[in-house]
This record gives structure tokens, sequence and C-alpha cells, in this order.
């Protein structure tokens, strides 16, 4: 469907930290919250996600770091991220097996709130329209295509934060389970594993006319993004830290196969039709 022979310029900052870390974050990755400054000392807090505690395998931040980048390609609201050259004297008593390689920072969001399931049991209609529906749509329709399963019926792993004019604007987070949590695999997700089926999406599309042309617009668009994604393919690659590519070259040729092939494409936008429709006849 598209060539990809044009190479746009990318490249990932590289930060240091500057301190000991100051809080270990309670989510499934337990990331650390880093006070990190880039060559020009300039100072950002950073979520900092490492190697394997136990083997040092650097799989799921390639996976990570990828995952990141398309996001940026398809102009999803994503933190910004870093590689993070973690100093040996600020890990405290963690293993150092899990830092001899870089990490992967995403810039902490200040201000920002995680989405928990009661926010929408709890809110009422006129609040939960001020949510950006579209760009709901839009993660879904990203999961589906880089097989993300780390967003589910039961745990929506979004961020939301609250623009001046009062509309709430989701933040995509956490890529580490893109590619079937690091399988590479390449199955669609099943219908428990898709943002779909959580009660936010529920909540948010209570008229089946507007989703359904939402979501022919969404797919309309989804091309231009794919496109840009693939023409910076190369440029995603040469920003990845050398010793976490080594020892994964099979699993990226195969999403080089994959992730842009019109047989990969064609199943992604049948899966995304099909769980639209699936809600419409649930009733969401």
């Amino acid at each position: 469907m598209f060539c990809h022979n044009t190479y746009n310029a990318m490249t990932t900052k590289v930060v240091k930290t500057v301190e000991p870390y100051s809080k270990q974050i309670d989510t499934g990755d337990k990331p650390l919250l880093f006070l990190c400054a880039d060559e020009n000392i300039n100072f950002k807090h950073y979520v900092v996600k490492y190697a394997n505690l136990h083997n040092g395998s650097c799989l799921k931040l390639l996976t990570e770091l990828i995952g990141a980048s398309l996001a940026k390609k398809w102009n999803l609201n994503t933190p910004d991220f870093a590689i993070v050259d973690v100093q040996s004297k600020h890990i405290k008593q963690l293993p150092k097996i899990a830092f001899e390689k870089k990490c992967f920072g995403s810039e902490f969001q200040n201000g920002a709130f995680f989405l928990d399931n009661d926010i929408f049991k709890k809110s009422r209609q006129s609040l939960i329209n001020n949510f950006n529906k579209k760009e709901l749509l839009k993660i879904g329709l990203f999961d589906i295509w880089t097989s993300n399963e780390d967003r589910n019926w039961n745990n929506a792993n979004l961020l939301y934060s609250i623009e001046q004019n009062g509309t709430y604007s989701f933040i995509s987070i956490d890529y580490g389970a893109c590619f079937n949590s690091c399988n590479y695999h390449f199955e669609l997700l099943t219908d428990n594993e898709v943002i779909f089926e959580h009660d936010l999406y529920k909540k948010l599309f209570v008229d089946s006319r507007e989703l359904l042309s939402l979501a022919a617009d969404l797919k309309a668009e989804t091309y231009n993004f794919i496109k840009d994604s693939q023409l910076s393919w190369e440029a995603i690659l040469s920003s990845i830290p050398k010793d976490w590519q080594d020892p994964y070259f099979e699993k990226i040729e195969i999403l080089e196969r994959t992730l842009f092939s019109d047989t990969w494409l064609k199943k992604v936008f049948a899966h995304f039709d099909y769980v639209i429709k699936h809600s419409l006849r649930k009733g969401h």
C-alpha cells in the first residue's frame, strides 16, 4: 500500500539523571520518577522504565520506544520521551543489571490525572461529554494496529488533563505491551482487549450516528497517519540504542514485513469496523 524510500529525520533526546529517584510509581512496570537534564542543562522530571530486573532484557524498552514513536506519528496526545542514562549512584538498592543499558523515559505530566473506572461511574453525562471522543477512537484504532494489549475493558490505562477551555484531553501512555505484549505475533486483539469495551467508551458514545460518523472520518485520516509512520520508519529505528536492537533483529524484521502490509491493514480496519458494530449491537 505504501512505499517507504523516504527518510524523515527523527532523533530521540538523550538525558541523564541528576539525583536519585524520588518515587517508584505503583503501576505494572514499577517505573521510577527521576529529575533529569539534557546536554543544555534543561531540567525535567521523567517517568523512567528500565530493563528486566532479572536478566537485563531490553525488549520491552525497544517495544516502548517504537510504540511511542509511532504514536507521535499518529498525532496522539502522548508525552514527549527520551533515552535516559541512569547513573548507578542514583538507583538506590535496585539491581544494577536493569540499568547497565540506557532506559526509556516519558516526561512527567504535571497536572494530569489517571483515568480510573470510578470517574465514569460517578460523573454526570454533561461532564463526560467534555472528553474528546474522536481521540479515544483514534487511540483504540492505534491499539488495534499495534496489537497493544495494555488497554482493555477493565483498564483504560490513560491519563487525562483539563484544558483552559474546560474540555478534557486524553493522554495516551504505555506502549510496552504493543505487538502482542512483545511477542510480535501480530494477532488481532480479542473483544476484551480493546478500549471499546471499557465503561468510558460506553458513556461517551450514546449517540450511534455520531459514533459511526466519527469512526468513518477517522478511518479516512488513518491512511495518512500510517503513511507518515512508514516514511519515518528508518528514522525511528535509527533512534533506538544499538544494544537494545541487536538481540531482537528478527522481531524488528517481523515488524517491517507486517506493520505496513496490505494484509495486516485490511485485518486492522475490518476489526475496527467489527468492534464498532459489535458495541452498537450491545447498546454500548
